[in-house]
């Protein structure tokens, strides 16, 4: 089954503002791509919606990740490309996988970006440098990478890291967590400039484990842009 069969049975999910932008320059000047860059660049950012601890010896989960960021800067995606959306939303295929002995998960995505030609692709691992049990919280650091490609007229990669902390109470696990995310929005378009980006991240949710079903809300702050994500996974 292709992922964007996948994909479809998700779209029902997302608010229909974000399965259908069109990411062509029609116009606009250089504050105008900064603008719209801005966006990309928040709701593009690695995004793992997970907990601090890490899986272990054995664990493991995969399943499907949706994910709905805000636009703050409509009025430079008016001039820039003719459309005004008030939010951009993508899917994923999502994994992971613990390492033995040394609290490292290592996490994998590939997704898209409902009504456009975008490809998502992405990586992620996390060090649990406290491990955390029933009296101490868990504590992790995470290094994220995620390239957004298949658009002619605009590109972006970004490099995220972040620190969070997680404490499971029976059947749910609370997070929070900060960060920073560093993306570069290039074009090929002529009299356009690539621009970077240093955002920070503020992130909190909670993971309800149901035997071999997790389920993972999330929601988060990247920049000026509000993100919620939703995961769906199978696994121990």
């Amino acid at each position: 089954m292709s992922k964007r069969v996948i994909a479809a049975a998700c779209l029902g999910l997302l608010p229909a503002s974000a399965m259908a932008v069109d990411l062509d320059f029609t116009g606009g000047d250089q504050s105008d791509f900064r603008g719209v860059g801005e966006d990309l660049a928040a709701a593009f950012a690695y995004r793992s919606a997970s907990p601090a601890e890490t899986k272990g010896l054995l664990g493991f989960d995969v399943g499907g990740m949706i994910s709905y960021t805000t636009v703050e800067n409509g009025d430079d995606w008016q001039d820039l490309v003719g459309e005004d959306p008030s939010g951009l939303g993508f899917v994923n295929l999502v994994a992971s996988k613990g390492i033995p002995l040394i609290n490292v998960e290592v996490g994998a995505q590939l997704g898209l970006v409902p009504g456009t030609d975008v490809t998502l692709l992405g990586g992620e691992a996390r060090y649990s440098f406290v491990s955390g049990n029933v009296a101490i919280p868990a504590v992790s650091l995470r290094v994220g990478y995620q390239s957004a490609t298949g658009e002619d007229d605009i590109e972006v990669e970004s490099l995220s890291y972040d620190v969070s902390v997680s404490k499971g109470f029976l059947l749910a696990t609370p997070y929070v967590g900060y960060g920073r995310v560093d993306s570069e929005v290039t074009t090929d378009v002529a009299g356009f400039s690539d621009e970077d980006y240093d955002l920070d991240r503020v992130f909190g949710g909670v993971k309800l484990s149901l035997a071999l079903l997790k389920i993972t809300a999330e929601a988060e702050q990247i920049g000026d842009n509000s993100s919620f994500n939703l995961r769906v996974a199978f696994g121990f």
